[in-house]
């Protein structure tokens, strides 16, 4: 008999990379099984797109699927094409719409990425610290990525707007969220709740990376999460 026990499924950030994650999934493999999905490397796809992509590939419910900052999206558009398999949804430091004007996409074109400082990258990301396994992870996956692929999924970002997904959703929404985000700040938690009053909002001190910078509080949120989530044999939100 399979197990009740749902499964978490972590979409990563902008960079895609499951290694940057692996230590946050450690910590969650001690409560759930727990797989890391990395992102297509296709700069053609967009957001459905993506969501074919993966919907092909989820495993056998039942799942919980984990969006972190740029999947956040992408996991909305899963979870409601596959509402027998999602049972729940998460949204690590993400958002609904970006609050940022779409023309800011014309202006990625003129930024050489590779100019950024890393100290401000850090700064934004997990608030300045260059100390520890997560920087130096965080580093080697940038610099593996083609300036093209993050440009491609920055518009991407800019772009998309699931406000009235979440809103059709059948299934539980979790939101957890870091109090001190620099790049997504935490009002943006609010943004889901307007969309689901019924959502579970946590709020983490930390920055933007608190699945990497905390994982235990987010494993901690996951858990009370999955334990209060409706049986198979449960209601749904609607009727």
């Amino acid at each position: 008999m399979p197990s009740l026990t749902p499964k978490v499924i972590i979409f990563p950030g902008i960079d895609g990379c499951r290694e940057l994650r692996e230590s946050a999934a450690a910590k969650l493999g001690k409560r759930f099984e727990v797989r890391i999905m990395a992102l297509p490397e296709d700069p053609c796809l967009d957001f459905p797109a993506m969501a074919q992509h993966f919907m092909e590939r989820l495993p056998e419910g039942p799942l919980i699927l984990a969006g972190e900052s740029f999947s956040g999206p992408l996991v909305a558009l899963i979870a409601e094409r596959c509402p027998d398999r999602v049972k729940g949804i998460a949204f690590v430091a993400s958002f609904p719409k970006l609050a940022i004007p779409r023309m800011a996409g014309t202006l990625l074109d003129l930024i050489p990425l590779r100019a950024i400082p890393f100290g401000l990258v850090t700064w934004l990301m997990m608030g300045g610290s260059k100390d520890g396994d997560v920087a130096r992870q965080m580093r080697q996956c940038l610099n593996l990525l083609p300036d093209r692929l993050v440009k491609h999924r920055a518009k991407l970002a800019l772009q998309i707007d699931v406000r009235e997904t979440i809103k059709r959703l059948r299934q539980p929404v979790l939101v957890i969220h870091g109090k001190r985000d620099r790049l997504l700040p935490h009002w943006y938690a609010g943004r889901f709740r307007d969309l689901r009053p019924d959502a579970n909002v946590v709020l983490i001190d930390g920055y933007h990376m608190i699945l990497e910078t905390n994982p235990d509080q987010v494993a901690e949120a996951l858990g009370i999460f999955a334990d209060n989530l409706p049986s198979h044999h449960g209601h749904s939100r609607f009727p």
